[in-house]
C-alpha cells in the first residue's frame, strides 16, 4: 500500500487553487471484470475505449480487472489476475465481460437494464447508463496530478477535493485510488490475433487498499487534500511493468459503491533520456464499403517522452503517392483518435486502396510504421438529379441523434438534430446541389449504442422525382456514412415544366421584384426555386426569398402544399 504523506479532513478552500469550486457534471467510472479466456472481451474492451475516447472525452474512466475463471492462466500464459479484484467481483459480474457502470444500482423503474439485483451489467448497457451517471451533478469535484521518477520508480500522486452538494448523511465518502498500466502486449481470446493483444487499462494496485481512505467531515463548500507515495514494482505477478505506460484513476465512494466522481491522468515522467519524436501509427480505423473523403481516420501513438505537435505521412492511394501533414497534440506515451487531411484524390469505379507510412515527428525523419485501410468502392451514383429527399426516423433515444450532409472535406452543407427524447420522430428534408458533386449524409448516435432497439430507427434517400435511392435499418454503434454523387444537372419532368410556365394561383410579393419575394404560404413550408429551362436552383422552408443572388429573367416557385404541389412565375429585373 502506499504511503499516504498527508491526509487532512474537510477544511476552508483558503490557498487551495486547483480543484474547481463550481457544480460540474458526474464524470462516470467503468469497472470492468475480464479475462485472457474469455472471446467476447475483446469487443467489451474496445466498447470501452469507444466510450472513453469517443462519447464521453475526459469524463469517462476505465478499469479492467482480470479475475474469475477466465482469467486462470494456462501453463506459459501470464498471470494477470489480483485479490483486490475478488471482492469487487462480489458486484455481481455473469457472463462475462460484465462491467459496473460507477457502482451505482441500476433498478428497471429508472434505466434499461433486465437485471435489477445486481450492480454489473453487460457490454450493451453501459452507453446508456454512463449517459444516465453523466447526466447528474456531482457532490464533490476533483483534481489529480501525478508524477514519476524513473529512477527510483517513486510516484507520487495529489488529490485534492471539493464539495459543491451537501454530503448525504450517515455516508461515509470514500477516497480511492487505482495504478493502472496500458499496452501490455499478451493472449486474449476472441482478439484477431489471439497471441499478441494490447491489454489497456489493467488493474495494477490500490494506493488506499481494497475499500479506499475515507474523508473525514465531509461538508458542503469544504475541501480536502491528500499525497500518497507508492514506489512501482518491477513486476505484478512476474508480470513486467511498463513505467511509461501507467495511469492512474481517483474516484470517491459513497460507502463502498455508488462512486459520486472520478478523475485520472498519466503520470507525468521524468529521468527519462533521449525519448523524443518517436511514435508509430497503431491502427486505422475502418471506412466502410464507399468512402470519398479527403482524410483518413487514424489511432496514432506518441512513443516517446516528449509532445508531439506535428505528424507527415507519405499517403499512397491507388497507387499515387502525396505528403499529408497533421498538427496537434498527443502527450508523451498516449494515444490519440484523429483524422489525417489528404489532397483529393481520384476515386476508381471498383476498388480503391490507400496506406498511410510515418516519415517524420515533430520535423525529425523517422522510418516510421505503415498501415493499409480496407478496400472500398466509389460513392453510389444518383443518376439525372442534383436532388436529394432524405427521411430519418429516430428510435426512442432521438436526443442522441444527429445527422449532417457534408462535402468530400468534411463541411456540412446541411444538418439536422437531435431529436426529442422518447418517442419516434419522423423527420423529411430535400437537400439540393446545383453543382452536382460528391457528398455524404453521416446519421450519428453519439452515444455510440447504435438504433436498433425497438422501435427500431431508420433513414432512407430518394431523388426529387421520388425514384429510391438508398435505405438503412441497420445503424450500429456511432452510425455510418453514405457516400452518393449526384449530377450537375436537376431533373424536372417535362409535364411540370410546362405546369410551371402556366404559373398562377399563389401571390407572391413584390412581383416584378429587384431583390427579396414573399411567399404567401405558412413559414417552414416546402419550397423549390426553378429557372425557365426547369433546372431546379434552390431549396428552402422560408417564405422569404433572396432573388438578388439570380440574373434579371423569369423564374418559377414551385410550392409543397399538404394536399398538392402550387406553382407560381416570379419576375426578376
Amino acid at each position: 500500500m502506499a504511503i499516504a504523506l498527508f491526509a487532512a479532513a474537510v477544511v476552508s478552500l483558503k490557498g487551495q487553487v486547483n480543484v474547481s469550486i463550481v457544480p460540474e457534471q458526474k464524470s462516470v467510472l467503468l469497472e470492468v471484470f475480464t479475462g485472457i479466456k474469455c472471446g467476447n472481451c475483446a469487443d467489451g474492451d474496445a466498447m470501452a475505449e469507444a466510450l472513453q475516447n469517443k462519447s464521453f472525452l475526459g469524463k469517462f474512466f476505465v478499469i479492467s480487472y482480470h479475475t474469475g475463471y477466465y482469467a486462470v492462466p494456462s501453463t506459459g500464459q501470464p498471470d494477470y489476475r489480483n485479490d483486490y479484484a475478488v471482492a469487487l467481483d462480489s458486484m455481481g459480474a455473469g457472463a462475462y465481460p460484465h462491467g459496473a457502470i460507477s457502482r451505482h444500482f441500476f433498478p428497471d423503474a429508472d434505466h434499461y437494464s433486465t437485471r435489477d439485483s445486481v450492480r454489473s451489467m453487460s457490454r450493451g448497457d453501459w452507453a446508456k447508463s454512463a449517459k444516465y451517471i453523466n447526466a447528474d451533478t456531482a457532490t464533490v469535484n476533483l483534481w489529480i496530478n501525478a508524477v514519476l521518477d524513473s529512477a527510483s520508480r517513486e510516484l507520487r500522486v495529489d488529490i485534492e477535493g471539493y464539495f459543491t452538494q451537501v454530503p448525504k448523511a450517515a455516508v461515509k465518502y470514500m477516497l480511492n485510488v487505482a495504478l493502472l498500466q496500458n499496452h501490455i502486449k499478451g493472449p486474449q481470446s476472441g482478439a484477431p490475433d489471439p497471441s499478441n493483444y494490447y491489454h489497456e487499462n489493467m488493474f495494477r494496485d490500490f494506493l488506499t487498499g481494497q475499500w479506499g481512505e475515507e474523508i473525514e467531515n465531509p461538508a458542503q463548500h469544504g475541501s480536502f487534500t491528500k499525497q500518497y507515495i507508492y514506489t512501482v514494482p518491477e513486476d505484478y505477478l512476474n508480470v513486467a511493468v511498463n513505467l511509461r505506460n501507467l495511469a492512474v484513476v481517483a474516484f470517491i465512494t459513497e460507502d463502498h459503491y455508488e462512486v459520486d466522481n472520478v478523475v485520472g491522468m498519466k503520470p507525468v515522467l521524468s529521468g527519462f533520456s533521449n525519448e523524443k519524436d518517436t511514435a508509430e501509427i497503431h491502427l486505422v480505423e475502418t471506412v466502410g464499403s464507399r468512402y470519398a473523403y479527403n482524410y483518413f481516420p487514424i489511432v496514432m501513438r506518441n512513443l516517446g517522452n516528449d509532445t508531439i505537435k506535428t505528424l507527415t505521412f507519405q499517403a499512397t492511394i491507388n497507387g499515387t503517392s502525396q505528403t499529408a501533414q497533421w498538427q496537434g497534440t498527443i502527450l508523451p506515451y498516449a494515444d490519440i483518435f484523429t483524422d489525417v487531411d489528404v489532397d483529393e484524390y481520384d476515386l476508381k469505379s471498383g476498388s480503391n486502396s490507400v496506406s498511410f507510412k510515418l516519415t517524420h515527428v515533430n520535423g525529425v525523419p523517422r522510418s516510421g510504421n505503415t498501415k493499409t485501410f480496407g478496400s472500398f468502392s466509389a460513392p453510389f451514383f444518383v443518376e439525372g438529379s442534383n436532388t436529394i429527399v432524405f427521411e430519418i426516423g429516430t428510435d426512442l433515444w432521438g436526443d442522441e441523434i444527429t445527422w449532417a450532409v457534408k462535402d468530400r472535406n468534411g463541411n456540412s452543407i446541411y444538418e439536422g438534430g437531435p431529436y426529442p427524447a422518447g418517442e419516434q420522430v419522423i423527420d423529411k428534408d430535400t437537400f439540393v446541389f446545383p453543382n452536382g458533386g460528391i457528398y455524404a449524409i453521416e446519421v450519428k448516435d453519439w452515444i455510440g449504442d447504435g438504433m436498433l432497439k425497438a422501435p427500431q430507427g431508420y433513414y432512407k434517400l430518394r431523388k426529387g422525382t421520388g425514384v429510391f435511392v438508398f435505405e438503412s435499418r441497420n445503424i450500429r454503434d456511432y452510425g455510418e456514412y453514405f457516400f452518393f454523387r449526384v449530377d450537375t444537372v436537376g431533373t424536372v419532368l417535362s409535364q411540370e415544366v410546362s405546369e410551371l410556365r402556366k404559373a398562377g394561383s399563389v401571390k407572391i410579393f413584390p412581383n416584378p421584384t429587384t431583390d427579396y419575394i414573399t411567399v404567401d404560404v405558412p413559414g417552414g413550408t416546402p419550397l423549390e426555386i426553378y429557372s425557365a429551362q426547369g433546372k431546379l436552383l434552390s431549396y428552402t422552408k422560408s417564405n422569404k426569398i433572396d432573388m438578388r443572388v439570380y440574373p434579371s429573367g423569369i423564374y418559377f416557385v414551385k410550392i409543397y402544399m399538404p394536399d398538392n404541389h402550387l406553382f407560381a412565375k416570379v419576375i426578376k429585373h
